[in-house]
């Protein structure tokens, strides 16, 4: 899947002890969460987005810590 704010490839961060998530652009918010919700990836949305520099605003997609975000960046690949 594609972000639409910077044209390059979603990708899935990890950070260590702390998870994995996925910065989405507000206007694709459903339609990552759909995939996950497809592919009963449990994961939550944060409260706030952010916008920096004026441009479109972000939030971030949480994932569960027993989640394997390999297999949640193919389904961002394939989609």
């Amino acid at each position: 899947m594609t972000d639409t704010v910077t044209q390059k490839p979603m990708r899935v961060i990890t950070a260590g002890d702390s998870g994995s998530y996925i910065i989405v652009p507000m206007t694709q918010l459903e339609t990552v969460c759909e995939l996950l919700r497809a592919n009963d990836v449990p994961h939550w949305v944060s409260h706030h987005s952010i916008s920096v520099n004026d441009r479109p605003p972000v939030v971030w997609v949480n994932l569960r810590l027993k989640v394997d975000p390999v297999r949640v960046q193919e389904l961002l690949d394939a989609a």
